[in-house]
């Protein structure tokens, strides 16, 4: 089977339906066995961002316009990919200029404000997924309003650091930089348990990502208060 094929029978697994060429197909994370998965496909031509999780398979799906958008904007979602992970389909060269580029390009005041908004974004799915599932028998929605927030924490952290006199930019954070710089013990712990509930599903439950909420909630509030965002 061709790495074509192969990239189509994974989106056949999402149930999506390709209407242009795949271009790339990037392999990023931890890329070592008894890990996650994570799949960045990238088309030619515009089509509907989709993420989508296969127990250990993350699938995520957009243009490479889309892609090129996010990774301008200093969206995690795109510089992850770009940053740390490994082309197993198409060529390097366009997204090896796309990385020099960003990497030359300090963040303004726009993108600062995006990635704040990301975080108000991700913080608002993860509660609403909360409150609409949770008397449901359904437990796929904790992971995801675990990730949801994760995310959050992710974008709220990336705005507060590209905001600081003192951040020397020598490029994107990575998600593996936010954790070993934050000093938030909760932010650690909560993508330590939404790894973990990949293999055990039980051992995230729905108080920890309440509490976890409160502590984004509060973060903000300090901060707003010491007149930030």
């Amino acid at each position: 089977m061709s790495s074509y094929e192969i990239v189509k029978f994974l989106l056949s697994l999402i149930e999506y339906e390709v209407v242009s060429p795949v271009k790339y197909v990037i392999w990023y994370g931890s890329r070592i066995e008894e890990t996650d998965i994570d799949l960045m496909i990238l088309t030619e031509s515009e089509t509907h961002w989709r993420h989508c999780s296969l127990g250990r398979l993350d699938l995520t799906c957009m243009s490479v316009t889309q892609f090129k958008d996010l990774a301008y904007k200093l969206d995690i979602i795109a510089t992850e990919p770009l940053f740390t992970g490994k082309i197993v389909f198409g060529e390097e060269e366009e997204l090896k200029k796309l990385r020099v580029l960003i990497s030359k390009n300090p963040p303004s005041r726009d993108t600062i404000s995006y990635l704040f908004q990301r975080a108000l974004e991700e913080y608002l799915n993860s509660v609403s997924l909360l409150r609409q599932y949770q008397h449901t028998s359904c437990r796929s929605y904790l992971i995801w309003s675990a990730i949801n927030l994760g995310y959050a924490f992710s974008y709220k952290i990336l705005s507060q650091v590209y905001d600081t006199d003192t951040h020397i930019w020598k490029g994107p954070l990575t998600l593996s930089e936010l954790l070993r710089a934050s000093k938030d013990s909760g932010y650690q712990l909560l993508w330590r348990t939404i790894r973990q509930s990949k293999r055990n599903p039980e051992i995230l439950q729905e108080d920890i990502i309440i509490n976890l909420q409160r502590k984004w909630e509060e973060i903000c509030i300090r901060n707003e208060r010491r007149g930030g965002f």
